[in-house]
């Protein structure tokens, strides 16, 4: 009877736990989920599981998820950045299919900038921005003296920049002094506030956000000459001076880089029309150099957007910026996969033909160019899944497509982990906290050239399923691109290289990058799960058994003593009481034992 007891109280103990546990299944990592609505209806929520009673009173302490989707014929709440799901400002039916240019955002209500408002706006990216794309057409800006025996000569390198604030000009910190006589520095407004990147967001507040390829993402690319402060041409006097004040201003950890690595201040002088700018619907606008020189720097403020809920910074997180699954700098393949995977836009570098040059004396007929697009990899979701292939939507009229069908579909895809989500730690650093200019913060470039999927092929269907769940804020990546026509392509590698620690780039072969397999995130939690939950039966079990032995102990042997003295000695009679129910309170009344004779 001890023992049935015992087991009664811990059965009672186990089923709580059970259901303790059971209300777990309901919980997951929010990078593993993703709501499915029926066609025609847009997903709300998957909220936390805090009870607040409104998403403004949410706090960083909000990470238990609910795996629950609501699918409403309408979106009227402020959407939740992490659930990666947004509310319209408009409907699609208002937008204009003329103002649709490769972009899909909307469009009512827009209002056209100036040109002296579109030169502000250069200014300002130009101002707040910490890192670009240098693109090339005369080796790698990172190393200068390398020649890797290929008869390319596009270059792509992530670099950190600086403008100087009064007059705009542009200065980079490289290796020796280089000439670089076609490059273009290719800057996104996405790369600013690192509270979007986990949804590709761009915008100067949450109040409208969107997509990094949307038009109305300031993207500019500056083409023109890059020189040393000391060449005896082509740069003003106060170049040095100038330069170095604006590089330590924006990069302070600058002014402890080593003296004998020869750094040396370079600044790239512009074309007069070398500034090219997408930052609105109606196709990208030519900025001239001297308008640029003019102008105050001004805010982009983005029209028509969608709100977004971010969750405040928390200055005492536990988050550093250094996930657990990110590969160790040394495992060279893996960790340029990881950066690729977890990527949300690229640069596209490509080589352009000048249709000027006849104005210019000495100028190249081709130079450089970059363009912001958007990315997903075409493996999958997850890394697990991924093949370590970016793919990217470009529409046909686009400077990037006319540039690749005119030089064989070269290109050069550039990602840095300065703009991924999971570098950005709970205080909103990037890359860990690190400088972009620290060859720590991991940079990846990819070279080959551009490969078509064909429509409707498994690839393409992968690719339009794959934006869908990554790029929430731009539908028409995953409904088959802009109205203006265009191609969703992917790249035929020849070349992968990276910088992610201190000693220069690695050249990583392709066949070791593409063959790199990761272990399945979600099967490593569900494990984990399992053991968590066998752990807590097992204690739950334990505890069962000790609760039932001491209250067996203290109350039945405290009260019934003498009755089980009885039962002892008339085990051999057949006049006994049955007490199968383990009912104590039966005996709460009585004096004595009750009698057996």
């Amino acid at each position: 009877m001890k023992v049935y007891c015992q087991v009664r109280l811990a059965l009672l103990v186990l089923v709580s736990c059970y259901e303790m546990i059971a209300s777990r299944e309901g919980c997951y990592h929010p990078d593993d989920h993703h709501c499915e609505c029926e066609e025609g209806l847009t997903q709300s929520i998957c909220e936390y599981e805090h009870g607040f009673e409104d998403e403004a009173t949410r706090t960083e302490t909000g990470n238990v998820w609910t795996s629950e989707c609501n699918c409403d014929d309408n979106n009227d709440s402020v959407t939740d950045i992490d659930e990666a799901a947004t509310k319209s400002n408009a409907s699609d039916n208002n937008v204009p299919k003329s103002a649709r240019d490769g972009g899909g955002g909307r469009a009512g209500g827009f209002t056209r900038t100036t040109p002296d408002q579109d030169a502000s706006v250069a200014r300002w990216v130009l101002q707040e921005a910490k890192w670009a794309t240098l693109t090339t057409l005369s080796g790698s800006p990172l190393e200068p003296n390398r020649d890797d025996g290929s008869s390319s000569l596009l270059s792509a390198s992530i670099l950190p920049f600086a403008a100087d604030h009064d007059t705009g000009r542009l200065f980079l910190y490289l290796l020796g002094d280089q000439h670089h006589h076609e490059a273009t520095l290719t800057v996104s407004q996405a790369s600013l506030n690192p509270s979007l990147f986990s949804i590709a967001g761009c915008g100067v507040d949450a109040n409208s956000v969107v997509d990094a390829q949307d038009p109305r993402c300031a993207k500019l690319s500056v083409s023109g000459s890059l020189h040393p402060c000391s060449a005896s041409h082509s740069v003003p006097e106060d170049c040095q001076t100038t330069g170095i004040q604006a590089l330590f201003q924006s990069h302070p950890s600058m002014k402890d880089w080593p003296d004998d690595h020869n750094f040396v201040v370079h600044e790239l002088i512009p074309f007069d029309d070398g500034f090219w700018m997408l930052a609105n619907f109606g196709g990208g606008s030519a900025i001239s150099r001297e308008l640029y020189g003019s102008v105050e720097a001004a805010p982009h403020a983005i029209q028509g957007g969608s709100a977004v809920y971010v969750p405040p910074l928390s200055p005492h997180g536990e988050n550093n910026g250094s996930p657990s699954d990110m590969p160790f700098w040394g495992n060279h393949a893996a960790r340029a996969r990881w950066v690729v995977h977890n990527s949300m836009w690229t640069t596209v570098s490509t080589i352009h033909h000048r249709n000027d040059v006849q104005e210019e004396t000495n100028a190249a007929s081709e130079v450089s160019f970059g363009n912001i697009r958007s990315v997903a990899d075409l493996g999958g979701l997850h890394m697990s899944s991924s093949n370590g292939l970016p793919v990217f939507y470009v529409p046909d009229v686009d400077p990037t497509a006319v540039d690749m069908n005119a030089h064989q579909m070269e290109v050069a895809l550039t990602f840095t982990e300065a703009a991924i989500a999971n570098r950005v730690t709970d205080t909103g650093l990037i890359c860990a906290g690190q400088d972009v200019g620290m060859p720590t913060c991991a940079q990846v470039t990819l070279y080959g050239t551009a490969k078509v999927l064909e429509a409707e092929s498994s690839s393409y269907n992968a690719a339009l399923s794959h934006f869908s769940k990554t790029h929430p804020l731009a539908p028409w990546l995953s409904q088959g691109g802009s109205h203006m026509g265009g191609h969703y392509y992917t790249i035929e590698l020849s070349r992968v290289d990276i910088l992610d620690y201190f000693g220069g780039v690695v050249d990583v072969p392709v066949k070791d990058y593409l063959t790199v397999t990761f272990e399945d995130q979600s099967q490593i939690g569900e494990r984990n799960n399992t053991l968590v939950s066998l752990l807590i039966l097992f204690l739950c079990l334990a505890v069962g058994f000790i609760c039932g032995y001491w209250s067996h102990k203290y109350i039945l042997d405290h009260k019934m003593s003498p009755s089980y003295t009885n039962i002892g000695l008339r085990a051999n009679t057949k006049n006994k009481t049955n007490y199968s129910d383990c009912d104590v309170d039966s005996f709460e009344e009585e004096d004595e034992a009750p009698s057996f004779s």
